[in-house]
C-alpha cells in the first residue's frame, strides 16, 4: 500500500469514526497544522536481568520450601531441562509481570505453590522491578518499581524515594494488577514525566 493510499485510509477510518465528512478531517488537521499520516511504532525494548521464585512445592516429586533466582545475561538465554521441569512456567511469569496476566492459563497447581514473583527488567530503556506476593496462586500485593538503574532495584521489594526508588503502580488482586499493568492504552507501565 503507498503512502496516498495510507493517508486516504486514515482520513476515511477517522471520518467514520468521527461521523464527519473526510473534508471535515483534513480540514481540521490543516487547521491544526498537523500531518495526516500513520506514524510507525516506537520501538519498545525488553532486557531481563533476573527473576526471582519463592514458595514452597507441594506433592510427591520434591516437595517443601524453595527460592530460586534465574539470572538472564545480554544475548540469547536458553531454558533447557527435562519435561516438567518448569521452563514454561518461567515464560509465563515473565508474561504475568509483564503484561499482567500469564500467556496461557498457569497451571492452578504451580501457582499455587508461589509466595512471591519478583522480576527485574528495563522496559523501554526503563528500569522495572515487579513484585508480585501471592497467596493461592492470587495476587494478594503487587507493585512496579522504577529506579536510577536496574543494581538498584535488584532485591528492592518497596519504594525507597532516599534512592530513587518509586512506585508506578500498586494492586491488591489478579484483576487490579491486570488492569493496571494494561493502563488506558493496553502498554505496560511506564514512568510519568
Amino acid at each position: 500500500m503507498t503512502t496516498v493510499q495510507e493517508e486516504a485510509l486514515l482520513e476515511t477510518r477517522i471520518a467514520d469514526k468521527a461521523g464527519v465528512k473526510v473534508d471535515d478531517v483534513r480540514d481540521v488537521f490543516a487547521a491544526y497544522g498537523l500531518p495526516l499520516v500513520i506514524s510507525p511504532a516506537r520501538p519498545r525494548s525488553l532486557r531481563v536481568h533476573q527473576l526471582r521464585v519463592a514458595g514452597e512445592r507441594t506433592g510427591d516429586v520434591e516437595p517443601g520450601p524453595f527460592d530460586k533466582t534465574l539470572s538472564f545475561s545480554e544475548g540469547l538465554t536458553a531454558l533447557v531441562a527435562s519435561n516438567f521441569r518448569g521452563k514454561t512456567s518461567v515464560l509465563e511469569l515473565l508474561t504475568w509481570c509483564l503484561r499482567g496476566t500469564p500467556r496461557r492459563e498457569m497451571q492452578s497447581r504451580v501457582r499455587s505453590w508461589l509466595h512471591h514473583v519478583d522480576l527485574d527488567a528495563t522496559v523501554a530503556g526503563e528500569p522495572m522491578a515487579f513484585r508480585l506476593d501471592l497467596t493461592d496462586g492470587e495476587i494478594t500485593a503487587a507493585v512496579v518499581l522504577t529506579g536510577p538503574d536496574p543494581a538498584a532495584l535488584a532485591g528492592v521489594r518497596a519504594p525507597a524515594p532516599d534512592r530513587g526508588i518509586t512506585a508506578l503502580l500498586r494492586a491488591s488482586s489478579n484483576d487490579s494488577y491486570a488492569e493496571q499493568i494494561a493502563g488506558p492504552t493496553g502498554r505496560s507501565p511506564r514512568p510519568s514525566s
